[in-house]
Formats: structure tokens, C-alpha cells, sequence
């Protein structure tokens, strides 16, 4: 399966939060503001989904909002139902169960044409990128078979998709000091026309940001190196193919 056929399952998910939205006054109690609608958020690792939503009102900014509703699904189980559910409201949670139950994906599928989500050429060109800079990385060391594709992390917020490679392998054991890898990739694809936030040591292709560490030991730099040259030669051709763009 492929990314963005991965992405089109999680995107299920995001539909079944935005049926809730449609909805939002239910999550409010009496700790909230009005709540106006959510911000909703779906993280696939390994077979696990995990899903979020935060209480949107008028005064309230993502990073402070109140998590109203959490919900975990094994996609392995192929049954739908979720391993474990929070409401806020805790009045809700029966009702939301059943709705799940009778709504959630019951596995992942490989989708057909009709059912792809439609994403804009930009995306998909982003999406690509990324895949082919992370698949630099795949099957190349100790801790390097990932079973989400190219990634550990694959995350979808309202205003973008976060792909995430993480290696600590051996990292934290005190028995191998000069052999372990440390290595973190995170590439954020923004879904609107606003720019994502800066953050250290970040770099760009495009609109797409980048985010890359390798503290391994010394003897297993090489497929971070991988990496390195892989984003170099990204921007490269992407820095090109925007200026024969703008020479037209």
C-alpha cells in the first residue's frame, strides 16, 4: 500500500470526526467556552490509529484547547471497535461508542479511484518528496523496517499532514554506548495556503518543512548521510523546476 493510499484510509477517520463537528455543542461542559467546532487530528502507527479532538472556541488557540474526545483503533482487528475511548463528557461515551462501532473502518483497504482522497497537485508533488527522501532510510540499518511504508508516523491535523522516521535503536541501552542510532525525520506538508511556523534547525522544499537529526554513533551516520544528500538533491531539483517555471 502505498502513501497516499494510507493517508485516504486515516482520511476515514477525519470524516467520522467531522460528522461530530457538525455536532460540537455536544462536547461542551462546564469547564469549556462555547464550543464552535473541533480540531481534529488522526495518527497512524504501526496498526494503530489514534484519534483526537480538541474543543474550538472563539478565544481558544489550538496548542491550548481542551482534549474532548480520544479514541484508539487496532487495524489489525479488522472489527472497528476502539481499544480504548475518553470523553470529556463523560455522558458521551456510550453514544460514541456505538457510533464508532457502526461507522469506523473495519481495516485498512487499498482504495480504488473513486474513493482516493482528492488532494491538489502540490500535495501529491510534496507527498512524493517526502516518500522518496524517507525511503532512503528503509531496510537501511538495525531499526530501519517500518511498518507504515517509509514511516513510524503518519499524522493528519486540519492544517497538515506530519511525516514522521524515527530510529533509536539500541539508543537507551547502557550496553551499547558507540552502537546505537538516534535518528529523527519529520517532513510537514501544510493543507492550506498559510505557511507552517518555523521551528530550529528546520529547512524547506517549497512549502513543505523539514526537520532532520542524526545523533547515532560515529559507525552509523551512513543512512542519515542517505538522507542528507537526499534533501540536498530534492531542494535541487525542486529549486530548479520552480525556476524554469517562473522564466515561462
Amino acid at each position: 500500500m502505498n502513501l497516499i493510499s494510507r493517508i485516504t484510509n486515516l482520511y476515514a477517520y477525519i470524516s467520522l470526526l467531522n460528522k461530530l463537528e457538525a455536532d460540537a455543542i455536544i462536547f461542551q461542559t462546564q469547564n469549556t467556552e462555547p464550543v464552535t467546532g473541533l480540531w481534529k487530528s488522526v495518527t497512524l502507527q504501526n496498526t494503530r490509529v489514534k484519534v483526537n479532538a480538541y474543543a474550538k472556541s472563539e478565544t481558544d488557540h489550538r496548542q491550548s484547547a481542551l482534549n474532548v474526545l480520544m479514541a484508539s483503533f487496532d487495524t489489525a482487528s479488522q472489527k472497528g471497535e476502539p481499544e480504548s475511548l475518553y470523553c470529556e463528557n463523560k455522558n458521551l461515551e456510550n453514544n460514541i461508542k456505538e457510533f464508532f462501532l457502526l461507522h469506523a473502518p473495519k481495516r485498512f483497504s487499498i482504495p480504488d479511484s473513486e474513493n482516493h482522497h482528492v488532494f491538489n497537485e502540490e500535495t501529491v508533488h510534496y507527498l512524493d518528496i517526502a516518500d522518496r527522501i524517507a525511503g532512503q532510510a528503509y531496510r537501511c540499518s538495525s531499526g530501519d523496517n517500518y511498518s507504515t511504508g517509509n514511516f513510524t508516523e503518519i499524522q493528519i491535523e486540519d492544517s497538515q499532514i506530519s511525516l514522521r522516521q524515527i530510529n533509536h535503536w539500541n539508543a537507551r541501552s547502557i550496553d551499547h554506548k558507540s552502537d546505537y542510532y538516534l535518528r529523527d525525520l519529520e517532513l510537514c506538508i501544510p493543507l492550506s495556503s498559510d505557511e507552517l511556523k518555523p521551528a530550529f534547525m528546520d529547512e524547506y522544499i517549497g512549502r513543505m518543512r523539514i526537520n532532520f537529526s542524526d545523533r547515532s554513533s560515529k559507525q552509523n551516520k551512513i543512512c542519515g548521510d542517505k538522507i542528507i544528500e537526499k534533501i540536498k538533491e530534492e531542494k535541487l531539483k525542486f529549486d530548479s523546476n520552480e525556476g524554469s517555471k517562473d522564466d515561462r
